[in-house]
């Protein structure tokens, strides 16, 4: 069962990912000037590039959490990174998540996704029985998402481990 949650979970990712990666950048017209941007670094390699955007659910899902989602991937789509938070409570600032499960669910507060397309890798954090994720909302506005992150994700259908330090996002808040 345990198993099926995490691939449902990861598919849902994968899609998240393409849908936002994809998506025309849209600036609200009370935030000028910014870039969005998410960066991080996987086994001390830094990656860094523009993002589109992060949603929030201010609304139960399933009656079971609210969730916000941050998906980045450069121009040339080589790589993704996406990051799935859920939570009992309507997602604010400050607020961190990490791989403890919602109480009574095999769904964890915070998840990391990376998928590289040289190889066709796919990493998930939900492959490990201890990835040590650490998501932090440092704020939120009606406009944009900024955080932190870090966390240990394991190749889906492999052994291979990366470690993932030093993520941060800033990222325009889509409807």
């Amino acid at each position: 069962m345990k198993k099926i949650v995490r691939f449902i979970v990861a598919a849902q990712l994968l899609f998240l990912v393409i849908s936002v990666s994809s998506c025309k950048k849209v600036v609200p017209s009370n935030v000028t000037g910014s870039v969005y941007y998410m960066k991080y670094k996987v086994d001390g390699v830094q990656k860094e590039y523009s993002i589109s955007g992060g949603k929030t659910i201010d609304t139960l899902i399933s009656g079971v959490a609210y969730g916000a989602t941050v998906a980045g991937s450069p121009n040339d789509g080589s790589e993704s990174m996406g990051l799935l938070l859920y939570s009992t409570t309507v997602i604010s600032n400050p607020q961190t998540f990490d791989d403890d499960n919602i109480p009574g669910y095999v769904l964890p507060e915070g998840s990391l996704d990376y998928v590289t397309n040289s190889g066709g890798l796919s990493y998930s954090s939900m492959e490990l029985t201890s990835p040590n994720v650490e998501i932090k909302i440092t704020e939120i506005t009606s406009a944009y998402i900024k955080g932190t992150f870090k966390g240990k994700l394991k190749e889906i259908d492999g052994s291979n481990v990366v470690n993932v330090t030093d993520g941060e996002f800033y990222a325009v808040r889509q409807p």
